[in-house]
C-alpha cells in the first residue's frame, strides 16, 4: 500500500508537473503572441514609413523636376527677351533706313522739280529762239524781196 501511495504521489507530482508545464507553455504562448503582435505593429509602422519615404522621394523628384523646368523656362524667357531686344534694334534700324529713304526720295523729288523748271525755261528759250529765227527769216526774205525788186 505504501508502494501504491508512493506511486500515486509520484503520479500527482507528475500531473502537477505537466499542469505547471502546460501553464508555463500557455504563458509562453501568450508572451510569444504578444511579441508577434508587437512585431506586426512594428512591421506595419516600417511599411507605413516606407510608403511615406517613397511619397517624400517622389515629392522631392517632382520638386527637382519643377526646379529644372523653372530653370529652363527662365532660360527661354531670357532668350526671348534677348531676341525681342534684337528685333527692336532691327526695327529701329529699319525706321532709320526708312527715314533716310524718305529724305533721299524728297531730294529726288526736289531735283525732279528743278529739272522740270529748267525744262520749262529751255522750252521757253526754244520758243523765243524759234521766234527770233522766224523773225530773222522773215527779215531775210524781206531783204531778198527788196533786192529782187531793186
Amino acid at each position: 500500500q505504501l508502494h501504491l501511495e508512493a506511486q500515486q504521489q509520484r503520479m500527482r507530482e507528475s500531473i502537477n508537473d505537466v499542469v505547471r508545464e502546460e501553464r508555463d507553455l500557455q504563458q509562453r504562448r501568450e508572451q510569444l503572441k504578444a511579441e508577434r503582435e508587437g512585431l506586426d505593429r512594428e512591421t506595419e509602422d516600417i511599411n507605413n514609413r516606407r510608403v511615406l519615404l517613397k511619397k517624400e522621394r517622389e515629392s522631392i523628384e517632382q520638386s527637382d523636376t519643377l526646379v529644372q523646368l523653372t530653370g529652363e523656362i527662365e532660360m527661354n524667357r531670357t532668350k526671348l527677351l534677348q531676341q525681342q531686344g534684337e528685333i527692336e534694334e532691327k526695327q529701329q534700324a529699319l525706321v532709320k533706313t526708312g527715314e533716310l529713304l524718305n529724305k533721299e526720295r524728297d531730294k529726288l523729288i526736289e531735283e525732279q522739280r528743278l529739272i522740270d523748271q529748267e525744262n520749262v525755261k529751255i522750252v521757253k528759250m526754244r520758243q523765243q529762239l524759234q521766234e527770233e529765227i522766224d523773225l530773222l527769216e522773215k527779215k531775210k526774205r524781206q531783204i531778198e524781196e527788196e533786192k529782187e525788186n531793186n
